[in-house]
């Protein structure tokens, strides 16, 4: 596990929506969610799922409750992907590497203690009691894109980074920690045209918010100072139950505040860089790069909720789970590539 990961859930229930897709699901669970509920699942794409219900929670898993719980948490029938939420898994030359997921606010928002390993690992093996992994690291890894160096190498280089951003705060931010600069050139397009195009995504629904959220917010970073629209604004967003539960639980400080903003940005930062997924898109050059700028939206978009009323902490943990949606997705994989190349 990462040195300083934390994490505890406390039934936020935002992961029990369509911040991102319910499954998929095994044909022996498609039977037994069936046979408790009649259309419980569905197939998009090939893919079962977990249907999407309209009510009590719109967007909700068809077993979340009006509280926000699970009705099969604590059931043979709960599918296993819903038990591996929120843990990831990358096999690496030194072994089985654990990371998380920052979408939702149990992850993002308030006190959590250490990860547990043994629930991390329970949750983690499937019916057979078998660790499957999500990725697997192999080969040489690219500092540049003319630099590859060895694992053993690279872990040196990790572990100096890692050790940096557990001492980030308002004096040292994230960005400064990674020495890099946002919204590099492009080989084609301009940031302002990408934030554009994001934000025409038309799914009504969380996961399509986010895109939404974050095109909106990077076509007026990317528009010239002297003709943006004087003001950016968001209006409440889908998913605010789950970001209410979160932050009545969440003791705040307004006086840290600053430093306790910093610090959620360098732990989402230090799991991304833990996890590498990166690897099959970007250089570790590459990855700095736009995490920085994924961090100009991030704060962007939490200055605005912040400005509307937003509590500082709060907004963080939206803004992370933005920039975490968009981030991990096919279209914003395919924007990295037009990175001018270092």
């Amino acid at each position: 596990m990462r040195p300083g990961a934390s994490f505890a859930c406390h039934g936020d229930g935002l992961c029990c929506t369509d911040i991102h897709q319910l499954g998929p699901v095994t044909r022996d669970e498609k039977r037994a969610l069936d046979a408790l509920e009649p259309e419980a699942t569905t197939r998009i794409a090939g893919l079962v799922l977990l249907r999407i219900a309209e009510a009590p929670h719109e967007g909700g898993c068809a077993f979340l409750d009006a509280d926000m719980r699970c009705r099969v948490h604590a059931s043979e029938v709960r599918p296993r992907t819903c038990h591996r939420f929120p843990y990831l898994v990358t096999d690496t030359p030194d072994g089985l590497r654990l990371t998380t997921d920052h979408r939702c606010p149990c992850r993002t928002l308030g006190e959590r203690g250490p990860i547990d390993a043994a629930h991390a690992r329970e949750a983690l093996l499937d019916r057979g009691g078998r660790l499957s992994v999500d990725r697997r690291v192999e080969g040489r890894i690219p500092l540049t894109a003319r630099s590859r160096v060895g694992w053993a190498r690279y872990r040196a280089i990790e572990d100096k980074l890692l050790a940096a951003l557990r001492t980030a705060s308002s004096a040292r931010t994230v960005e400064a920690i990674l020495e890099a600069e946002p919204f590099p050139p492009l080989e084609v397009g301009t940031w302002e045209q990408l934030g554009i195009d994001l934000a025409q995504e038309t799914r009504a629904s969380r996961w399509g918010e986010c895109f939404r959220m974050f095109g909106r917010t990077l076509a007026w970073l990317g528009c010239p100072a002297d003709e943006r629209p004087h003001r950016l604004a968001f209006p409440a967003r889908l998913w605010a139950a789950s970001f209410d539960r979160a932050e009545a639980r969440a003791s705040f400080d307004p006086a840290g505040a600053a430093d306790q903003i910093e610090t959620m940005y360098a732990d989402y930062v230090a799991d991304f860089v833990w996890g590498l997924e990166w690897l099959h898109v970007a250089s570790l050059a590459a990855l700095e790069v736009e995490l920085v700028t994924r961090l100009a939206v991030a704060r962007t978009f939490a200055r605005a909720l912040v400005r509307d009323g937003a509590r500082p902490d709060r907004a963080c943990a939206e803004s992370i789970a933005m920039i975490e949606v968009v981030g991990v997705s096919p279209a914003w994989s395919s924007i990295v590539s037009r990175l001018a190349r270092e």
